[in-house]
């Protein structure tokens, strides 16, 4: 963390809600890079003060912020931003580890590119499940290969330049897939965003089979109704849509099946494909419900 008196180069703001079991991993990575001119933020939500008690006992140079009202992540990131005053903003994730080079790595990349950087997601665990839930939610952010321009990327990993940030607005506080908003809003302003494969985290994601298949769906329905909004979709093209699912479930397996390859984990991919399919099954189940709900009440974007 930065220790001089001016305003730091980074700032990382991470949201928080009942994050206990990762948080204390997260910061310590956090607290052990090589770069150090940056400060933290945190918000968090929790109904509870045990975010705030671990934070101020072992996490002082954490500038901690505390939300009486439940927010979702981005409008958590949010809040951050007004808190913060560095230049460069990155976010990521409670549930997030970082090597030391992290933010050196991102830092380096966007002086290098004058892009946002997007770096890439690895999976911690080693459950069948797990690594499954993570090809179905990450496989186009998975290590491996060289970098590239890329139009989509998570906030578990993502550097903006802090000026971005300010001409698209910020995040889209009342939905889960603010991210893929943002990007959207990012690419009609003009401004490109780079993944880099060696900037990566690792990421902690433990579900069940329940869990999985609901976040997906809801995200599925989710990601559908923000697309029709944002390209004004006719009902035209909303029927097409619905006939083309089978034909996108055969695409995201064999994407997933691709970044899997460049990234080293193709017997990983194959060990958990019936995982993948059951999740992409649900996102697309989700949108289904979405399309269908616009068609049947002449709904317009």
């Amino acid at each position: 963390m930065s220790l001089s008196a001016r305003a730091p180069l980074v700032s990382v703001v991470i949201p928080a809600y009942k994050s206990q079991d990762t948080l204390a991993v997260c910061l310590n990575s956090l607290k052990a890079q090589t770069f150090t001119d940056y400060e933290a933020i945190l918000v968090d939500s929790s109904p509870d003060g045990g975010i705030r008690e671990l934070v101020k006992r072992e996490y002082p140079w954490v500038r901690f912020d505390h939300s009486p009202l439940r927010l979702l992540p981005h409008a958590a990131r949010n809040c951050g931003v007004v808190l913060s005053q560095g230049c460069l903003l990155v976010f990521t994730d409670p549930d997030a580890v970082f090597p030391p080079t992290w933010l050196a790595r991102l830092v380096a990349t966007h002086e290098a590119t004058g892009q946002g950087v997007i770096g890439s997601v690895t999976c911690d665990g080693s459950r069948w499940l797990d690594v499954g839930a993570h090809f179905c939610k990450f496989d186009i952010w998975l290590p491996g290969g060289r970098g590239h321009a890329i139009k989509l990327g998570p906030t578990v990993n993502m550097l903006i330049p802090r000026r971005w940030y300010d001409e698209v607005g910020g995040f889209q506080p009342d939905i889960m897939l603010g991210d893929a908003v943002f990007c959207w809003h990012l690419e009609r302003a003009g401004r490109g965003l780079w993944f880099d494969p060696q900037a990566g985290v690792v990421h902690h994601y433990h579900a069940t089979w329940r869990e999985l298949l609901r976040e997906r769906y809801a995200r599925g329905r989710e990601f559908s109704e923000a697309r029709r909004r944002w390209d004004a979709w006719s009902t035209g093209r909303t029927l097409a849509a619905v006939s083309l699912l089978p034909l996108r479930l055969i695409n995201f397996v064999a994407r997933a099946g691709a970044n899997a390859s460049r990234a080293g984990l193709i017997t990983k991919y194959l060990m958990t494909l019936p995982v993948i399919v059951a999740g992409t099954c649900a996102w697309l189940a989700g949108e289904l419900r979405s399309y269908g709900r616009a068609l049947t009440s002449g709904a317009r974007p």
